[in-house]
C-alpha cells in the first residue's frame, strides 16, 4: 500500500471514530433532562363533588361562591367542603362533605319547598313535629338535617320517614315516622345520656409536637362532626366509629377509620411526613 493511501484511511478512521463517539454522547444528555423534567411534575391534591338534585337547576354553593347549578360534578381541593343548595321556593339545603383525593363523592338531595304552616300543604307534603327531652338536638330527616328540636318541620314528603336525632353527650335516637299528606305528624324523643368518653389527637415532627388541622367525620365519611388544630383533646364524645383527617401543607395528609370506645382513652399520634 502506498503512504499516501495508507494516509487517507487512518483518516476515514478518525472520522468514523468521533461520529460514532459524538451519537453515543448525545442521548446520556436528553435523559438528564427527561429527569430533570419529570422532578417537576406535581400532582394535586384534588378529587370530585358530584351533585343533583330533585328538582334539578338549584344554585350550588361552596362556602360562599356561586360554583354552578345542579346537576353538575366539581372538582375541589380535598377536605371539608361546605355545600349549600339554593333554589326559588324551596328551602335551602347545608351539608359538609368530604372531598377524597383522586375519588369521587356523590351527593342527591330531594329539596324541601317553603310552606306557609297556615296554608294547605302541596300535594303529596306534610309537617312533621318533633320534640325531644332534652332540647335542642339535631334532627336529620332521611339523612338530611332540618334545624333542632322542639320544631315544626314544614314540607316534609309523605310516606315513611327515617328521623335521626343526635345531640353531644347523648345516644343516637332512631324512629320511623310515617307522614301523611297534608297532616301533621309528631314525634317525641327521650335521650339517653352516653358515658363519657376521650380522645387526643396529636400531630409531631421528628418528636416535636406540630400544628395540624384535623377533620373528624362520622362513620361514612360525609357528615363532618367536628374540627379543629393539634394538639386536642376532648373529654365528651360520643363514642362510636369516625373518619378522621390530619392536613398540614406540604405534608402528606392522614385519613384512617377509628374506633372511638365508651369510657376509655383513644389516642391518635400522627407523624406528619414531607411529600
Amino acid at each position: 500500500m502506498k503512504i499516501k493511501d495508507f494516509v487517507n484511511v487512518l483518516f476515514l478512521a478518525a472520522m468514523v471514530i468521533f461520529i460514532v463517539a459524538c451519537q453515543v454522547q448525545t442521548p446520556a444528555t436528553d435523559t438528564g433532562n427527561e429527569e430533570a423534567d419529570q422532578e417537576l411534575i406535581i400532582v394535586p391534591d384534588e378529587g370530585y363533588l358530584k351533585v343533583e338534585s330533585n328538582p334539578s337547576e338549584a344554585d350550588i354553593y361552596i362556602g360562599s361562591e356561586l360554583v354552578g347549578k345542579t346537576p353538575t360534578t366539581l372538582t375541589l381541593q380535598t377536605g371539608a367542603a361546605t355545600l349549600k343548595l339554593k333554589k326559588q321556593d324551596y328551602q335551602d339545603y347545608f351539608a359538609t362533605v368530604n372531598v377524597q383525593k383522586g375519588q369521587r363523592t356523590d351527593i342527591q338531595i330531594d329539596l324541601v319547598p317553603v310552606v306557609n304552616e297556615n296554608a294547605t300543604p302541596a300535594k303529596g307534603w306534610g309537617y312533621l313535629l318533633v320534640t325531644s327531652t332534652p332540647a335542642d338536638a339535631k334532627i336529620y330527616v332521611d339523612g338530611g338535617i332540618q334545624g333542632s328540636t322542639n320544631i315544626n318541620i314544614t314540607g316534609v314528603k309523605a310516606g315513611i320517614r327515617t328521623v335521626r336525632l343526635t345531640k353531644r353527650n347523648y345516644e343516637d335516637y332512631t324512629a320511623t315516622v310515617n307522614v301523611v299528606a297534608g297532616q301533621t305528624a309528631k314525634l317525641d324523643a327521650r335521650l339517653i345520656p352516653s358515658a363519657p368518653t376521650y380522645i387526643r389527637l396529636n400531630a409531631t415532627l421528628d418528636n416535636k409536637t406540630m400544628a395540624a388541622n384535623f377533620y373528624l367525620w362520622d362513620e361514612t365519611w360525609t357528615s363532618l362532626v367536628l374540627d379543629g388544630q393539634t394538639p386536642f383533646a376532648m373529654a365528651d364524645i360520643k363514642a362510636g366509629t369516625y373518619g378522621l383527617n390530619i392536613s398540614r401543607p406540604g405534608y402528606i395528609e392522614y385519613a384512617q377509620t377509628i374506633v372511638v370506645e365508651p369510657s376509655k382513652e383513644t389516642v391518635i399520634t400522627f407523624e406528619l411526613k414531607k411529600k
